[in-house]
């Protein structure tokens, strides 16, 4: 999910349970993080501030940063990089330990400066140093790209299976490459952008529900697309109903991109997924 928002540069704030984190994001940037460790600790961590300096700028907790620099008791950068530090942590923690349940709000307001500004190929590369954080089992397709450009040929093997249909584990077997090239490609591909999820991922984040009846409804003719309807209820993820149902997640991209095409059903909740699904199906 970090990855998708990231490469589809989306803006809002992605929550975690149980663990109460939030990140904020800024067209794929990551703004701050709130929920894991206080910034007033970090700034005392690194001796930029005292506990009776930190007590009085509290105040308004959420304007810590703002009140710091504005009052001269820090500048600009050492606020910068305590929020670079404290997003940093956040970040590791929701890798190492993955959240039972996540949402995201899209949003148009952006945080106020100062911000973390963590983002691009850092965070990316982030994301994919470890093996187990490449995520294998969604769907990469070729990123839209300006100008010439070239890659090394094993990045080029694996670039070429990446269809938007087949999980990155499948394309990963079939481009020819062992194990620990192919990986090593995937990496490469991922962090300079030039392959990004299908929006089946946006299945997670998409609610939709049956538009009220009106005289010229017409019910879906096709069975199955009856049964995912009478599903999607507004409060349910596309996501989760799909795999209750037992529908493969292509055949429930089809079928939602089909309803919300046909005007049967209205988005509660991820209109710019549904909108890039639309684009893909």
């Amino acid at each position: 999910m970090l990855n998708f928002v990231i490469t589809r540069e989306l803006s809002g704030t992605l929550h975690l349970e149980p663990s109460g984190v939030t990140l904020h994001f800024r067209r794929g940037i990551l703004d701050a993080a709130q929920g894991h460790e206080p910034l007033g600790q970090i700034l005392l961590g690194r001796g930029y501030l005292t506990e009776e300096v930190l007590s009085m700028a509290l105040q308004d907790p959420d304007l810590l940063g703002q009140n710091l620099i504005f009052s001269g008791i820090l500048p600009l950068q050492h606020v910068q990089e305590a929020l670079e530090h404290q997003a940093e942590l956040a970040l590791a923690a929701a890798l190492y330990s993955a959240p039972a349940r996540y949402t995201l709000r899209a949003s148009t307001a952006f945080l106020p400066e100062p911000r973390a500004n963590l983002g691009g190929t850092h965070l990316l590369a982030e994301l994919v140093t470890r093996d187990e954080h490449l995520p294998l089992r969604s769907s990469f397709h070729i990123a839209p790209t300006f100008g010439d450009v070239h890659v090394p040929h094993d990045a080029w093997q694996l670039l070429r299976c990446c269809n938007g249909r087949r999980t990155l584990e499948r394309a990963m077997q079939v481009s020819g490459l062992s194990p620990v090239r192919a990986r090593e490609a995937a990496r490469y591909l991922i962090t300079r952008a030039l392959i990004v999820q299908s929006a089946v991922v946006g299945l997670r984040l998409i609610y939709v529900r049956l538009r009220p009846a009106t005289g010229t409804y017409q019910p879906p003719a096709a069975l199955r697309a009856n049964l995912f309807l009478r599903h999607l209820d507004g409060v349910t993820d596309a996501w989760t109903v799909a795999q209750k149902l037992r529908f493969s997640l292509e055949e429930a991209a089809t079928l939602l991109v089909n309803l919300y095409r046909d005007g049967v059903v209205d988005v509660v909740r991820g209109q710019r997924e549904l909108e890039l699904l639309t684009e893909e199906f």
